[in-house]
């Protein structure tokens, strides 16, 4: 008997703890078999193919703790079972916590999922375009922005006009410590560098690095709207400069002898 799909209650997510629950192309066959592993979960997905015949429509994959014991469709098992479900997109899915899994498991079963998920991962991002780092930015000085500019739009939010660059004076300096401007980072609505500009020199690759470490550890604290400044510091508190965030930018102020890729790496 093919698993009917289950009309969800009221307040109850796909994701869930309570529940685990809903259409296959909204989560995606790898990112599904994932979720139980993350959260440590004991018992049986259940997915339904759509598009396939009765007798193989219905997979099944038991985990205890979060690994993965044992998986079947129809007649095939373990590592088989998986590798015809891993091309499936359209149908539904259930997971039953707490059942019991067969008494035949399959030892290479969870690596081998994991291996899947991480070449997906992979892949998916490797398909995005990537940050532009110092080391890969042109020398020269950039074209000025065109006229029209259709910015990315986010989930509950509006095209914002046009990213404009900070001026590297917006970014305070500590009173007598001394310090050179080393360039801008200019980043997208997903926090990649998209542009940098400055002089460089031999600090070469420092300031995409810095950039992104940047966008990442205060992105979810400081709001993407207005500037605000942090001071960077790196290995002993050792004061290597400051940053200010703008709307679409990152500005990065130094003293001439900080290694911003050394010392944020060793923090």
């Amino acid at each position: 008997m093919v698993l009917e799909p289950r009309a969800q209650t009221k307040g109850e997510g796909t994701m869930g703890e309570a529940a685990l629950s809903g259409n296959l192309n909204a989560v995606g066959l790898l990112e599904l078999l994932r979720i139980p592993m993350t959260t440590g979960r004991t018992g049986t997905l259940i997915v339904v193919n759509s598009d396939a015949d009765a007798d193989e429509a219905e997979a099944r994959f038991y985990y205890r703790e979060g690994t993965l014991v044992a998986g079947a469709l129809g007649s095939a098992t373990g590592e088989e079972a998986l590798r015809r479900v891993i091309g499936w997109k359209d149908g539904f899915f259930e997971f039953l916590a707490d059942t019991t899994p067969p008494d035949e498991v399959d030892p290479r079963l969870h690596a081998l999922a994991m291996s899947e998920i991480k070449n997906w991962y992979t892949a998916r991002t490797s398909s995005r375009p990537g940050p532009v780092t110092a080391r890969s930015a042109p020398n020269h000085t950039p074209a000025p922005p065109r006229p029209s500019y259709t910015a990315p739009t986010l989930l509950g939010s509006v095209p914002r006009a046009e990213p404009r660059p900070m001026p590297l004076r917006a970014v305070p300096v500590p009173k007598g410590r001394p310090s050179a401007a080393i360039g801008s980072a200019t980043l997208d609505a997903r926090g990649n560098v998209s542009e940098v500009t400055g002089t460089l020199g031999t600090r070469d690759g420092a300031l995409g690095f810095a950039a992104l470490q940047l966008s990442a550890a205060i992105g979810k604290e400081l709001s993407l709207a207005g500037a605000q400044s942090v001071e960077i510091r790196g290995k002993g508190e050792r004061w290597l400069g400051a940053a200010t965030r703008g709307e679409s930018s990152i500005v990065l102020v130094c003293p001439p002898d900080a290694d911003l890729r050394d010392e944020l790496a060793r923090k």
